[in-house]
Order: C-alpha cells, then sequence, then structure tokens
C-alpha cells in the first residue's frame, strides 16, 4: 500500500460502529410451518463428479459417509446424465430445464444466461418472495453471466487474476459451505431456496489433508474432500431441525473422463464418462427413501421437479420432464453436445442420443454403442444396426440447433477465466469441415500433458509440451494462450510477445486479446505498436483503449500527457469507475477533495456501491457531513451483501491510511460474515497499523484457514510470524506464500518472503 499523507483527518464521518444502525436486518420472517407449506428448498451440485466413482454406484476406492447416508435417505436416479460436458452451460440447464440449444450457452466464454420470463427457477422462487441464495466456488459460475438471476444473495469471493495454484483457482468446497451455513442460520421452516456448488473434484486435483492421504487416486481425495464438505452442509441443515422437511438434491454438473476414451478431463469428447452423473433427490419426510429408478434422465428434469414440488407454476420453456411423472421415462431419448472442440480447437461439434439400451455418438463420422453388454463404449456396433442410427439421428436432427457466435468478454473476466483454464472462444467459422476430435486423440494427449504440467507448476515442462502441441497444431488458440502466459511468468517477454501474437491472429484481433497484446507491447517499450492496437480498440472499447493510452503515456515518461488525456476524455465521459475511483483516492490521499469529487461525478448517476464509499469519503472530507451519511446509506442499499458493504469500506479507509476507521468497519464486515476471508486479510493490515502484530496475526490466520490460497495472507502472517520470532510458522506461512505466486509475478512481495526465510535461524 502506498503511503500518503493526509491534509485532514475524515472530519465528516461519525463512528462507523453507529453506521449499524443504519443497516437493518433483512431476513425474511419464517414461514409458519403449517403443513401445505411448499418445502425449503437445497440443491447441491458437485462439479465434475463421475457416478460410478461413488460408492453408492458402487465403487470402492473412497469412502463418502455423508453423501451414502444422503442416498440411504432419498431416491437414487441410477442413470442421470447432463447434456453438455461444461460446468456453465450445463448449470443454465439445471437451473432452467432447458436443453444448451433451446437456451443458446454452448461454452464458459461468451454467453450469457437468457432473461426468459418464467423459465429460470431461482427467479420464480424469489417473485414469490422465497429467500434465495447461491454459494458458488468457481468464477465460472460469475454473476455477470445472468446466473446470479433471481438469486438475493449471491455469494463467490473468488481471487481474481492469472493464478496456477488449486488453492487460489477455487474456493474450497470447506469455505464455500462455511458462508452458506452463515445464510443458513437466519433460516427457519421454508419456503426458501439454497444453492450450493462445490468445485472439487475439478481439475486440477490436489486434495487437502487427510484426505490427499487418505487414497492413492487425488480424484478420490478430492471426492472425499467434497463429501466432507457435504456432510458439513447436512449436520447444519439436522442441527436447525430443517433436514427433515427439506427437498434435497445432490447432483453434477459433468462427469470426468479419467483417461477413458485418451480423455484425462472433459469437454473434449462425449462418452458416458463425461456425461453419466449422480442424482439423489431426498424429499420431504425421506419419502421413497431407498428407492433407485433405472430409466435415464437428465438434468432438464431437474428444475421442472422441484417447480412441481415448490408448488409453482410450470417453467415456460422447459424440454426437461418431473422425475416423479408416471410417464417420465417411456419410450425417452436424452439429447448432449459438446461445442468446446470447434470452439477451442478448431476440431469439429459432437452430438449424443441416449436411451437404455442405445447410445449413439455422431460428429463426421457416427459410433453406436449398446449399453447393455457394453457400458464402457468400448465396441461400435454400427454396421449391425443401421435402422438405430438412422432414427437416433432423426431425433438429433430435431433437436439440435445453430450455434450462436461467442460474444466478447472484458479482459479482467477473460484474465480470470483463463486462470481456470478457460480462454476466450476465437471466431467460429460456421459450416465449415472440421477435424473429428476423436481422431485427434494424439494431439489431445499432448495438450492434456502440457496441462497438467501447467497446473502442478512445472512452467519448464508445460512450455515445452505446448511447443510440441503447437507443431501439430498450429491453429489450436488456446495451446498458443496457454504458452504466452507461461512465458509470461518465466520472464521471456519477447517469446511471450510473438506467443500472444499468435492469439490475436487466431481469434480475429478480438477485443480482450488486443489489450493484453497491448499490454505486452508496453512492457518491451513497443510504444507505437501498442498505440496502434489501442486505437483499433477504441471503436468496441474506449474506456479500456483510454486506460492504454494512459499506460503508454505513463511508460514512455510523459505523465503530463496522460493527465491531459484523462481529463479530456473525463470531459467525453470516457471515464471507467475503476479508473475514477482509483484518481479520486489520490486525490484524497493528497488532501485534495474537490479533485475527488470531479472525478467520480463525471461518472453520472447510479456507480456502484465501492464508487458510492469513495465518495462519501470525499464528501466527509470536503466537510458536507449530511451529503456523505445519504452517500454511505446510498451504497449500502445498493448492496446486496451488508459484509461486502462494510469490506468496500474498510479497504477505501485502508488506502487512505485511515486505519482506526478501517479496523471498525471491516470488524463489522466480519462480524456479520465471519467466513469472508478478504475481510479477514484486510482486517489483519488495518489491526497491524492501528493496533500491534498480535491481533494482526490471528486475522491472518483466520484468513488462510478460510482461504488457503489466499497468498497475500500468507505472506502477512510469514512477516508478521517471523518478526515476532516464531520461526516455525513464518517458514510455513511463507513457504506456502512462494509456492501461491510463481516465479515472474508479484516480484516485491518474493523478494521480501525470501529474504525473510533466509533470515531465519536454521532449524
Amino acid at each position: 500500500m502506498p503511503t500518503r499523507r493526509l491534509a485532514s483527518p475524515c472530519a465528516g464521518l461519525t463512528a462507523l460502529a453507529a453506521l449499524a444502525v443504519l443497516i437493518p436486518g433483512c431476513a425474511r420472517s419464517p414461514g409458519s410451518g403449517a403443513p401445505a407449506e411448499p418445502p425449503p428448498i437445497v440443491l447441491i451440485s458437485i462439479d465434475t463428479l463421475r457416478a460410478d466413482r461413488l460408492p453408492a454406484w458402487g465403487y470402492r476406492g473412497v469412502a463418502t459417509p455423508a453423501i451414502d447416508r444422503l442416498a440411504a435417505d432419498a431416491v437414487r436416479f441410477e442413470n442421470a446424465y447432463a447434456h453438455y460436458p461444461l460446468t456453465l452451460p450445463s448449470h443454465v440447464t439445471l437451473l432452467s430445464g432447458r436443453l444448451p440449444p433451446a437456451h443458446g450457452v454452448r461454452d464458459n466464454v461468451g454467453y450469457r444466461v437468457p432473461a426468459t420470463a418464467g423459465g429460470w427457477l431461482p427467479s420464480l422462487l424469489s417473485g414469490r418472495g422465497d429467500p434465495t441464495a447461491a454459494f458458488v466456488s468457481a468464477y465460472v459460475l460469475r454473476g455477470d453471466t445472468g446466473f446470479a438471476t433471481g438469486f438475493d444473495r449471491f455469494d463467490a469471493p473468488l481471487p481474481v487474476g492469472e493464478i496456477v495454484a488449486i488453492d487460489a483457482v477455487q474456493r474450497p468446497g470447506a469455505a464455500t459451505v462455511a458462508a452458506a451455513k452463515e445464510w443458513l442460520a437466519g433460516r427457519g421452516p421454508g419456503p426458501w431456496f439454497l444453492f450450493v456448488h462445490l468445485y472439487e473434484p475439478h481439475t486440477p486435483y490436489a486434495p487437502p489433508e487427510p484426505y490427499r492421504s487418505a487414497v492413492r487416486d487425488p480424484y478420490d481425495g478430492e471426492v472425499a474432500a467434497a463429501d466432507a464438505a457435504v456432510g458439513e452442509l447436512l449436520d447444519a441443515l439436522r442441527a436447525r431441525g430443517l433436514y427433515e422437511q427439506a427437498l434435497i438434491v445432490l447432483v453434477s454438473d459433468h462427469g470426468e473422463g479419467l483417461g477413458d476414451h485418451d480423455e484425462r478431463e472433459h469437454g473434449v469428447l462425449l462418452y458416458r464418462s463425461t456425461l453419466h452423473v449422480p442424482l439423489l433427490v431426498k424429499l420431504p419426510g425421506q419419502a421413497r427413501a431407498g428407492e433407485t429408478v433405472a430409466r435415464p434422465v437428465g438434468l432438464a428434469d431437474v428444475a421442472p421437479t422441484l417447480a412441481r414440488l415448490a408448488e409453482l407454476p410450470p417453467l415456460a420453456g422447459a424440454d426437461g420432464l418431473d422425475l416423479f411423472e408416471a410417464n417420465a421415462g417411456a419410450e425417452r431419448t436424452l439429447y448432449a453436445e459438446t461445442w468446446y472442440p470447434r470452439l477451442h480447437f478448431g476440431w469439429s461439434e459432437l452430438r449424443a442420443a441416449i436411451e437404455p439400451r442405445w447410445y449413439l455418438l455422431d460428429g463426421p463420422r457416427a459410433e453406436l454403442f449398446d449399453l447393455e453388454r457394453d457400458p464402457g463404449q468400448l465396441r461400435d456396433v454400427l454396421a449391425g444396426h443401421r435402422s438405430e442410427r438412422a432414427r437416433l439421428l432423426a431425433f438429433l436432427d430435431a433437436h439440435d440447433a445453430p450455434l450462436a457466435a461467442p460474444s466478447r468478454v472484458d479482459e479482467e473476466t477473460a484474465r480470470r477465466l483463463a486462470a481456470l483454464g478457460y480462454l476466450s472462444a476465437p471466431p467460429v467459422e460456421r459450416g465449415g469441415a472440421a477435424p473429428d476430435p476423436r481422431t485427434r486423440r494424439a494431439s489431445l494427449a499432448l495438450y492434456q500433458e502440457a496441462l497438467a504440467h501447467f497446473w502442478a507448476g512445472r512452467d519448464d515442462d508445460a512450455i515445452a509440451g505446448f511447443r510440441r502441441l503447437l507443431e501439430v497444431e498450429p491453429r489450436m488458440a488456446d495451446g498458443w494462450g496457454f504458452l504466452a502466459r507461461l512465458l509470461d511468468r518465466a520472464g521471456r517477454a519477447r517469446e511471450a510477445l510473438a506467443a500472444w501474437r499468435e492469439v490475436l491472429t487466431l481469434s480475429g484481433g478480438r477485443g480482450p486479446v488486443a489489450a493484453t497484446v497491448a499490454e505486452r507491447l508496453i512492457a518491451v517499450g513497443e510504444h507505437a505498436e501498442a498505440r496502434a492496437l489501442a486505437a483499433a480498440l477504441a471503436a468496441s472499447d474506449p474506456v479500456r483503449a483510454l486506460e492504454l493510452e494512459v499506460e503508454i503515456d505513463i511508460a514512455a515518461g510523459d505523465r503530463a500527457g496522460a493527465e491531459a488525456r484523462l481529463r479530456a476524455a473525463r470531459d467525453r465521459g470516457v471515464v471507467s469507475e475503476p479508473l475514477a475511483r482509483t484518481l479520486a483516492l489520490d486525490a484524497l490521499g493528497a488532501g485534495d477533495s474537490r479533485a475527488a469529487l470531479d472525478w467520480l461525478d463525471a461518472l453520472g448517476a447510479a456507480p456502484a456501491e465501492p464508487t458510492r464509499v469513495v465518495r462519501s469519503l470525499a464528501l466527509a472530507d470536503a466537510g458536507r457531513a449530511a451529503e456523505a451519511e445519504a452517500e454511505l446509506e446510498a451504497a449500502r442499499a445498493a448492496s446486496a451483501d451488508p459484509a461486502g458493504f462494510f469490506e468496500s469500506l474498510g479497504v477505501a479507509l485502508l488506502e487512505l491510511e485511515r486505519f482506526e476507521k478501517a479496523r471498525a468497519a471491516l470488524e463489522e464486515s466480519v462480524r456479520l460474515r465471519p467466513g469472508l476471508a478478504t475481510a479477514w486479510n484486510s482486517l489483519g493490515v488495518a489491526r497491524l497499523r492501528a493496533g500491534g502484530p498480535g491481533p494482526a496475526r490471528a486475522a491472518w490466520r483466520r484468513a488462510v484457514e478460510l482461504d488457503p490460497g489466499l497468498a497475500d495472507a500468507w505472506r502477512n502472517l510469514g512477516l508478521v510470524a517471523a518478526a515476532a520470532g516464531d520461526a516455525a510458522e513464518a517458514r510455513r506461512a511463507l513457504a506456502r506464500y512462494l509456492d501461491l505466486v510463481p516465479p515472474g509475478r508479484d516480484a516485491d512481495g518474493r523478494r521480501s518472503a525470501e529474504r525473510a526465510l533466509a533470515a531465519l535461524p536454521a532449524r
């Protein structure tokens, strides 16, 4: 944090503790509990979980006591299938009952949840007045896709930026459940709706102890960790007396290849290994407990079932059926697809038609499998069953829909998704012939091997692996993107820039990639080419183009030019909120509240909550106390999350070095939501500057306990422990920080951590 000297204290703000009076409780009163009232609903999605890797489906490689206990109380759907082997499309189907060709979300990047009246389960429940909340563990299910629609509370406090370490690219299931349990503490008998998404066992597989040592396969270890998180959630329901009456669904969005058909992960191929998922439905009062349903069902069936059991009108446009309808499975065929290979690798899309016996996999060529005799899909029997092929192809053609090209995503979203392995999709050459992914298994193996090195932090091996891949697949945009990021981290700026240029060419000059390349050009001093890219970006993204122009001015040593450009842009109304907030905080730090307000007022009406927080501080510094209080209340009202509001306030006060007030705001944040790891980390800074190392150390310990991937908190804890003479804790914390932040990132932080480690006494 930069050191600032303030001209005056924040005189206009009252004590922050008094602000709690302005924040009324927003929990709805519990219902009467009358027997006729719809039940509370808990929907648990465990990402990337194959059904046949659970004991409830006959697997013996891992113990899952919580899921087993739930299965004993539930109806088990033995043959449930996803309709798409990717997280976002599959979850949109889960909550809408619509197949991917109908809702149009065909990838994790570049698509939004359609705003369909009466067709989104959370919106129907919320519209009736039921409290609704979602707690998700992966940025793929981010709110700005529209996935947060209908949720009164949408909680996804995930790390930002491009980080390789596993703990930093997903929120641990235990932390997600801890946040959900806080929300449950305000719930009584239904109706209400809770959605909990766990990212284990998605790649990279790195289960925490004791699960890492309990099993041989790290995938199974992550399944065990997910089971423990499920157990925590279900135990919380039991402790509150809510389990008995609740309608609880446990499901996965898709499976995992695990080497079957030469696919380690998911998305590219379309075999049963990545589509067969667990589905358990515990009805209120444990009705029909222990039953097994063998007929094929799909994730599209979940939302219509919940709508009926919640006494809602039928979901508009739903393709799925009520799981408990008498004829739901009669003579039924299920649809599945994946466009991932075309969008990311330039290979063909695939489709599947699934029945109790027959499974047709269609692409440039068709394969037919007899599941009764060959559930592992090892023998293609198409030659002897041409009539089945014709019938199932007709079904696929009736359900298919053209692919809409993905829209652009902003650079920040693209950067965060890249940390999870999802790069921006290039333009789609519709209707063109493309290689069959099943004939590219050697290339897929190279990609998966390089990606495994990437996740494990073996950057040299990953670079070599992606170079081998790109020799045979030179038009694979994702391969070039990963190579570029690896070279960036290795400090090989010129080589990275060459790779980024390949991404730019293959992506058709898409905005986020153009901005990324411009940043790299600035870093190596190629200012003229960077300006050309910024100018080309101005038509589609004038704010990002402006930010790049300012970065170029500053890199070229023309700070006066940068300031003039910013002021001219402000006069034209082209200033982003983050940039305006940064400029306003700079002005406040210099004691110039008038300049700060000028920057913020240029944004116009309805700024976001963090901007209102900064504006309230500027008004207070200007002596406009009543307006400051009104603006702070407006910021609170704009926030659906009181804890997040106080965190924003505390962080802004930290930036201005108003440490006592920052500490008060952050203490309120963690009081309201004890599981908010980022607020605990900021609170540690405030405590250190306002109080001392002891209270700060406790805050950082809590932060890393809640989110073991919070690198800054590990570094802060390590440095303060070293200063206190606790060599053991300092060594552990600093080593963890260095593991999370690879060379080439946060150079100053790594240097300080390495120096502190070197200064510790020998063991």
